[in-house]
């Protein structure tokens, strides 16, 4: 996902500034896989339904704003809502739903571990998609793709058109949504390239205080430090959010591969390749250094 732009051109991000983040308890993945829980402790199981989370009771397909912001990655898309503040992240790959909830529940533990907090709002959830509104919502994605020399990702065509979403049942989550430059974006990708001078100082020179942002982001600079070293599957696809407050916020936890079991599952390559891999984060100058495995700055 690449909601903020390194130019400095206004492009949402999904953060919000000072709202504190839904559903404090650490969810677990164990004991929801769908919208029903599956009661184990009868020889006949019984299936007890859910309460809505306040995520599910405010989503709608048609709230779904297509904006310049949408930005799409190889899982799921980033809308803005019709409120204030408020975002979503939809699969149009059909992902199972343990998978987002297990990314979830990981952003959490780290939130709780190393107090490094993240953009999610609450669990993910499955929500139905009907045919006439994806046929709609797929009409109204090309159109702001068609308005980009770049568009973010590669979909199937038909027709011509880009084939995004199909009729059928995707992961949604609610996230918190924040515009440039109040949020920056700082990440590792595969061939060079440097987050310019002018987009740093423009976040710089739009924070409230910056004093607090430079103690704010060496404070958090080595909360994530320490949690990269617990955490080394993080070092994939590294990347953080910075808010013109100080805070250093994660964002796609996903790319912590994990297996049936909940734990984290590294091909001996990827162990090898990851521990050859040394990521900095530094306040002066205001700097992410990514080395080993080609990595860039971006």
């Amino acid at each position: 996902m690449r909601p903020a732009r390194p130019d400095g051109k206004p492009i949402a991000a999904y953060a919000e500034q000072g709202e504190p983040i839904a559903n404090k308890q650490l969810f677990s993945w164990d004991r929801v896989q769908s919208s029903e829980l599956i009661r184990a402790d009868t020889r006949r199981p019984t299936k007890i339904a859910l309460q809505a989370t306040p995520g599910e009771q405010r989503f709608s397909w048609d709230a779904l704003n297509v904006t310049n912001a949408t930005t799409c990655g190889g899982v799921k898309c980033y809308f803005q809502g019709e409120r204030e503040g408020e975002g979503w992240l939809v699969c149009w790959r059909h992902s199972p739903l343990v998978q987002q909830s297990k990314a979830w529940a990981f952003a959490e533990k780290l939130r709780v571990d190393f107090g490094v907090d993240h953009l999610l709002r609450g669990a993910p959830f499955l929500a139905t998609l009907p045919y006439k509104q994806a046929k709609h919502l797929n009409a109204k994605i090309n159109i702001s793709l068609d308005r980009r020399k770049n568009p973010p990702y590669r979909f199937p065509r038909k027709d011509g058109a880009r084939q995004i979403y199909a009729a059928g049942s995707y992961p949604v989550q609610a996230v918190r949504s924040c515009s440039w430059p109040e949020c920056m974006v700082m990440k590792c990708y595969n061939s060079p390239s440097v987050l310019t001078a002018q987009a740093i100082e423009g976040f710089v020179a739009n924070a409230p205080n910056k004093t607090n942002l430079r103690l704010g982001l060496q404070q958090n600079f080595a909360q994530v430090t320490a949690m990269i070293k617990a955490h080394p599957c993080l070092k994939s696809d590294f990347q953080v959010y910075l808010r013109n407050d100080g805070a250093v916020l994660n964002i796609d936890l996903d790319r912590c591969k994990r297996n049936k079991s909940g734990s984290v599952s590294l091909s001996d390559t990827d162990k090898s390749r990851l521990e050859n891999k040394t990521i900095t984060l530094t306040t002066d100058p205001l700097k992410l250094t990514c080395r080993g495995s080609n990595v860039r700055l971006m």
